[in-house]
């Protein structure tokens, strides 16, 4: 028990003083010092609050091996498995805490992500449907299947269930992101305004909202306007990939071609492995007459498997 205290101070205190390098040593040094089960637990639980999600897995996998058999092991291994993109595997270890434990909400939530990418989405929306039963005033529970209605492309189902879910709490501001989100997709332009401003009361520091409020000004063709809100998204969170994206695309409209690619290039920087900053940036070389370098780019985003980049890498080899 000391043993677990001294660690746990000590990871507590490099935390509070911002040293997250020192926090991370003293974990691993812990790690490496023939913990016990229980502990093998703590410490593969931190590793997932630090996003070390490989570290996590060999701690947490170890507690298992080592005998730890309870809802929180099987809850953080599954989160850890969703994580890594392993959702059969987290399906499977999400089941066993269910099974132990059917009164926890975030149960029943992880286990819907891991369900839906897993392509079970049936088994998902049934699981759905008992943690509504079971949890019938529960504002997350509706928030998760309105989400799962949304990538089932089902948006008058997901927009009920977001709505339902700002009925119960109505101060969160990601439920009020979301119906907006679903007004978009059904064209209610002028609903989704409503429910991002709402979010933006609740939630000023939010940038999603005022990103999403600059794709409603987008839609209804007011450029300068989409701009302000793009603007305060990107003051928000400076490394925000999608509101460079969107930023890009409002400077392209004003025809502000060089700002644009230059959100577009800082969009490849945050995510190398998304394509639509390739393509993004691909057509405004091309607008801008430098075509070589287009296809340049065009071709690192087909490498990746995007369609549209194939596409317009033909309309400019056509044009040769």
């Amino acid at each position: 028990m000391l043993k677990k205290l001294s660690f746990l101070e000590e990871y507590q205190e490099k935390i509070k003083s911002g040293d997250i390098k020192g926090a991370y040593e003293t974990i691993k040094k812990a790690e490496a010092s023939s913990p016990t089960p229980d502990e093998l637990l703590l410490i593969g639980s931190i590793y997932l609050q630090m996003g070390l999600n490989q570290d996590a897995e060999r701690a947490l996998t170890r507690a298992d091996e080592e005998g730890v058999k309870n809802y929180a092991l099987y809850v953080n291994l599954g989160v850890c498995y969703n994580r890594l993109g392993r959702f059969d595997e987290a399906v499977e270890t999400l089941y066993k805490a269910l099974e132990m434990r059917d009164d926890i909400i975030g149960i029943y939530i992880n286990l819907t992500t891991a369900l839906k990418y897993a392509g079970k989405t049936q088994e998902a929306l049934d699981l759905l449907d008992k943690a509504i039963a079971k949890f019938p005033d529960e504002g997350e529970v509706y928030n998760t299947r309105g989400f799962l209605f949304e990538y089932l492309g089902w948006y008058e189902e997901a927009s009920r269930d977001y709505k339902r879910a700002t009925e119960l709490n109505p101060n969160n501001a990601i439920y009020w992101i979301n119906l907006g989100n679903s007004n978009i997709h059904l064209d209610n332009l002028e609903d989704a305004k409503i429910c991002f401003n709402k979010a933006t009361e609740l939630d000023p520091e939010n940038p999603l909202a005022y990103n999403n409020l600059s794709y409603y000004y987008m839609r209804i063709r007011d450029y300068d306007t989409a701009l302000e809100m793009v603007n305060l998204a990107l003051n928000k969170d400076p490394q925000y990939f999608q509101a460079y994206l969107n930023r890009g695309v409002i400077l392209t409209y004003l025809k502000r071609y060089e700002d644009a690619l230059k959100d577009f290039e800082k969009a490849i920087e945050l995510r190398p492995n998304n394509p639509a900053g390739y393509f993004n940036t691909g057509r405004i070389l091309d607008i801008l007459g430098r075509t070589d370098k287009a296809l340049e780019v065009l071709k690192e985003g087909a490498e990746l498997g995007n369609e549209q980049c194939s596409e317009l890498i033909k309309i400019i080899e056509s044009r040769k």
